[in-house]
């Protein structure tokens, strides 16, 4: 499988810029491609830091799948095993899994942002962790998000986030835009929560659903029954057709 670094689309990078005492740098660990906004000057030791975290992450995961190959293969659900105590990051994905039907890796990216971005929350108060389009995040100021629901075009929509919000993932998924497996047509799903791993896995659960643009107002109603789980908003298109619903201020961006 190619590595998503490589994905061509992740030119959408270029268009975010840090804020005024923030830096920016990419972080590269096989398939995990993070963008990372911190503090600046950075704190001593914070890059050498999140990457042992993020390789952390990969070693307990790889070392689950080999004991536990559907977790890694399954498009639904996986029970955790009865006896043992599992990683967090399984147990995180398995959750996020369970409530929204599908496999455990629908979650990876969104729980990965967000893990690494805990661990070092106190070190960078304003951290931003992006891997591969989904996002958690701590900021002290409100920030705008872009949504690219139409690359080809150009066109970016902003989503206004308060810094009273965060921290806060927005994880997407798409059937036309980079790596994802989808089943569905939707150009954009983006799913907000508190919770990466619920996000990453809805996004792909919801954008599955989208075969045409009558499927959108379907999937903005299953979308309110998870609230509940934690889920806050969402923004879905599919051939022309747009739902937003929840806590979604979009704004026009230049």
């Amino acid at each position: 499988m190619k590595g998503i670094h490589l994905d061509p689309h992740r030119g959408y990078r270029d268009r975010c810029a840090p804020r005024d005492g923030e830096c920016g740098f990419q972080l590269v660990i096989a398939e995990t491609d993070l963008r990372v906004t911190a503090v600046s000057p950075l704190p001593e030791g914070f890059r050498e830091a999140l990457a042992a975290r993020v390789r952390a992450l990969r070693g307990e995961l790889e070392a689950w799948i080999v004991l536990h190959p559907a977790f890694r293969s399954s498009l639904l659900p996986v029970p955790l095993p009865d006896a043992g105590t599992p990683p967090e990051i399984v147990r995180r994905m398995t959750e996020a899994a369970s409530v929204a039907g599908v496999g455990p890796f629908a979650a990876v990216a969104g729980t990965i942002a967000q893990m690494a971005a805990e661990s070092l929350s106190d070190r960078s108060p304003d951290l931003i962790v992006e891997n591969g389009g989904d996002i958690y995040m701590y900021s002290r100021r409100d920030r705008v998000v872009g949504l690219l629901p139409d690359p080809e075009s150009g066109v970016m929509i902003g989503l206004n986030v308060a810094a009273s919000a965060c921290p806060l993932a927005l994880c997407a998924s798409s059937a036309t835009i980079g790596h994802s497996l989808s089943f569905g047509q939707g150009e954009l799903v983006l799913v907000r929560s508190p919770d990466g791993a619920l996000a990453d896995a809805l996004a792909t659960a919801f954008c599955n659903r989208l075969q045409g643009p009558d499927d959108v107002k379907a999937v903005l109603e299953l979308a309110k029954r998870h609230v509940r789980h934690g889920l806050t908003g969402i923004f879905a298109q599919c051939r022309g057709a747009v739902g937003v619903w929840g806590d979604m201020e979009l704004v026009a961006v230049e």
